[in-house]
């Protein structure tokens, strides 16, 4: 996959089908058409989604009163399984309102996600503005989906008769860490148990909805606090080999309205590991578990200006090399979506 390569810096040191309806079935057989919609996901998963269908007078007021949504639906099938190109939608057996207004459809993904208040035995209870994530989606190990409400349908435009998707988007930021040796290190220093941190504020917590969409919120807690709730790769238990690039995890982190916003383009990460002078041999040097705290002033390439906040949808490599006295840091696009490009600025160690 080509990436876009960007300035080196160096650094001091499983659900059934299910649908529900809010309305009365329409039996006129001139208007009692089930809706039918076709689907699309930017993720490559075979992951499966929530669908929620709004009146038109509900939709609109949803960013201050709750309301019940007209129909919730379970498909049984991942996203891309319905798609126009197959001629195979995903058809939900639930007639349109017998009014012939016009329905919003909106949905998220993991499936199995409740909204707040909500039942797994009823899909029409609860409060569809909020939908909390369950630990398993916590860890910033997932991929959360989403996609935005303006798709519209009715009786006379039906959805399917469209031929557009209901396209569902990521709704976190991903980065891809890795680490690297320097080979000035060869014979003096070695690394291991070597991992990262992230503060609390990018621990995906919930799916919002906002404006016209479901954003994924993170912790309401300072931008460089880590917490109970903060983000870890896992752990490379192996020595940090010379000239050998090591993939240590990938996080998918929140980024919406956090307090970025007041703190625009920093973006503080953790890095920890034990760090020894002879080879880890009884007799060296050791000193377990050295923390770095390393802030990255994100900055859009060319003109220099500091970007307002990382965004969902965008997705970076960042690359760790441990030096002698210092770390060299490298950014870069991955080809998730389109992307700024930024760069990172120089940080002394304390």
């Amino acid at each position: 996959m080509k990436k876009k390569r960007l300035l080196l810096w160096l650094i001091l040191p499983a659900v059934l089908w299910f649908s529900a309806c809010n309305t009365e079935i329409n039996t006129d057989d001139k208007t009692g058409s089930t809706m039918s919609v076709n689907l699309r996901a930017k993720s490559g998963d075979d992951v499966k989604a929530r669908l929620v269908f709004w009146r038109e007078s509900d939709y609109h007021g949803l960013d201050s009163v709750p309301a019940i949504p007209y129909c919730v639906c379970l498909p049984g099938n991942p996203i891309n399984s319905y798609q126009s190109s197959t001629n195979l939608p995903y058809n939900t057996g639930v007639p349109y309102p017998n009014t012939y207004e016009k329905l919003h459809v909106t949905g998220y993904s993991p499936q199995e996600l409740l909204p707040e208040n909500g039942s797994g035995q009823d899909v029409l209870s609860g409060d569809y503005r909020t939908v909390p994530l369950t630990d398993k989606y916590k860890g910033g190990k997932s991929d959360i989906l989403s996609c935005s409400g303006t798709y519209t349908g009715s009786e006379e435009q039906p959805f399917d008769g469209q031929q557009t998707h209901l396209l569902f988007e990521h709704a976190s930021t991903r980065i891809i860490f890795k680490l690297e040796r320097d080979k000035g290190t060869e014979g003096l220093l070695m690394f291991r148990n070597a991992r990262i941190e992230l503060p609390d504020t990018y621990a995906p917590q919930s799916l919002q909805w906002q404006g016209d969409n479901y954003h994924l919120v993170g912790c309401n807690s300072d931008y460089d606090y880590f917490g109970e709730e903060r983000l870890r790769t896992r752990t490379e238990t192996n020595s940090i080999l010379i000239d050998e690039t090591l993939v240590l995890d990938t996080l998918y982190i929140a980024t919406h309205k956090t307090v970025q916003e007041s703190h625009p383009g920093i973006f503080y990460l953790k890095l920890i590991a034990d760090r020894s002078d002879g080879n880890f041999e009884e007799g060296s040097y050791i000193e377990e578990e050295v923390e770095w705290i390393i802030p990255i002033d994100i900055k859009e390439g060319g003109n220099g200006q500091t970007i307002e906040n990382l965004k969902a949808g965008h997705s970076y490599e960042i690359t760790i090399t441990f030096m002698l006295n210092s770390f060299r840091l490298e950014a870069a696009e991955e080809e998730w979506e389109d992307h700024v490009v930024v760069d990172v600025q120089i940080i002394n160690e304390e």
